[in-house]
């Protein structure tokens, strides 16, 4: 214990039975002023303040309760701790009272956004940042209050004018994407400044992205790296899987691909899945970490299974060609049908393609059209090309030769190698086209350049040999 003498009173009416002495201890505990940082010793104190009413302490045990901080994660904990403070009139207990609410209701309970606005509303209004920047999420959102990007960045601004590096951070935000202000990316690194250097680690996140970017400053990734460092060392995933790209690239750094697969790692073990990816491909190659196809599908089968597409289209992939899992058609399907379903192109085009094959499934062409159609439209080049096969030989749909040429030429104006042969033959045949030879060449050229040897052959034809 320091010398001094708030802490020694505070310790000492604290032991004493002072709820204000046992509030100010258990700060002291939870921020490591005077003695060693010891979060279950704070929450030891909050409770015995809280347990004689003291408003501070029930809304600080609320806090932690609601963070998992010092006490197990409870929601129902820390609503009821808040509760009690709010009821007694105390500010922050009204903003914390509001976000047990909002917690609820993204957890969908959606009746609750209503009475999450009520209570951080209250607090917002008598100055309180945590309600100023609650009350600017749900307005940012729609949460129990029509969507109103201005009203949102309004409250941001009163959060962060306080010096709240919340609202400083999602102000930033607003400024960079125009969002209820004019668009500003000097306003907006500069406020990401204010939040990064108060510690915040998603304001150094973003501070290094505007480095990493040139956003509004000179581009400098030696400082982008700084700032990721900063908050990757904070335990942010999103920076270290930052990091970890910097030491893959060697940008900001000197190339090391031991050490980003380490951040990698960290940032996929608290259950990143753009990080999951990575280190899946870096297993896969044997980069900074033995090759390994069964640990590769491991870590793209954990991401799947968290929802994200690129992942499920990719562990799809994995069961067809049997790589790092027993070859699997009907998983294959499995996986490529969740990543559809969610709207990701690759999904859809690859799930068209096993029913167009009957691959795991009874062929069906018409639904493979349905889905090469779900894809096409998101502008993906595989589909558009395999939907114009269909409609070229009536496959699933009637046969369209016009309407196969303008898939065919929506595919290869993209660069798919196999649209334009497959264009450049229509323009010779004049297949859904008037025929024309100039353009026959000059897709078949295309076509030639990428390697395609039907595109040679005819090209042979049509110039003569």
């Amino acid at each position: 214990m320091r010398e001094g003498t708030d802490l020694p009173i505070g310790k000492s009416a604290a032991e004493s039975g002072s709820p204000e002495g046992q509030v100010l201890l258990g700060n002291c505990f939870a921020h490591g002023v005077g003695v060693s940082e010891d979060k279950t010793e704070a929450a030891k104190w909050y409770l015995k303040a809280a347990e004689q009413g003291n408003a501070q302490g029930q809304c600080d045990l609320g806090g932690c309760y609601m963070l998992g901080e010092c006490v197990p994660q409870d929601d129902a904990e820390a609503e009821k701790w808040c509760r009690q403070a709010a009821e007694q009139g105390y500010v922050p207990g009204w903003a914390g009272l509001g976000v047990c609410y909002l917690t609820s209701g993204l957890c969908g309970v959606s009746e609750n956004f209503a009475e999450a606005v009520k209570w951080l509303s209250k607090a917002a209004d008598q100055g309180d940042v945590a309600g100023q920047c609650g009350l600017g999420m749900c307005y940012l959102g729609g949460l129990g209050v029509s969507e109103d990007c201005t009203e949102a960045a309004k409250w941001f601004r009163k959060a962060a004018e306080q010096g709240n590096e919340t609202g400083q951070y999602q102000l930033g935000n607003c400024y960079l994407g125009g969002s209820g202000v004019v668009e500003d990316a000097t306003k907006a690194a500069k406020w990401y400044r204010k939040a990064a250097e108060q510690g915040f680690d998603e304001g150094q996140v973003a501070l290094g992205n505007c480095y990493r970017y040139g956003i509004d400053i000179p581009e400098d990734h030696t400082e982008a790296v700084q700032w990721f460092r900063k908050a990757a060392e904070q335990g942010s995933a999103d920076a270290q899987y930052l990091l970890g790209q910097c030491y893959l690239e060697g940008t900001g750094v000197p190339k090391d691909q031991e050490v980003g697969a380490s951040w990698c790692r960290q940032a996929a073990e608290q259950g990143n899945t753009e990080s999951m990816g990575t280190l899946s491909y870096l297993y896969d190659i044997g980069t900074g970490v033995p090759q390994d196809y069964t640990e590769a599908t491991k870590w793209i089968r954990k991401a799947a299974e968290m929802g994200d597409v690129s992942a499920q289209c990719e562990l799809g992939t994995r069961y067809f060609n049997g790589v790092g899992v027993p070859q699997d058609d009907a998983e294959a399907l499995n996986w490529y049908r969740q990543a559809a379903e969610q709207g990701y192109a690759n999904g859809q085009v690859a799930l068209g393609i096993h029913y167009a094959n009957g691959a795991g499934v009874p062929q069906d062409y018409a639904k493979a059209v349905e889905w090469y159609h779900k894809s096409a439209e998101q502008g993906n080049a595989i589909a558009q090309c395999q939907l114009g096969e269909c409609y070229f030989n009536g496959w699933g749909t009637s046969e369209d030769k016009a309407k196969a040429v303008e898939f065919y030429y929506q595919a290869a104006e993209q660069g798919h190698p196999d649209a334009q042969r497959l264009l450049g033959e229509c323009y010779y045949y004049g297949w859904g086209v008037p025929e024309d030879d100039t353009l026959a060449v000059e897709w078949l050229r295309k076509a030639k350049e990428q390697g395609i040897e039907e595109a040679t052959q005819l090209l042979y034809e049509i110039e003569g040999g």
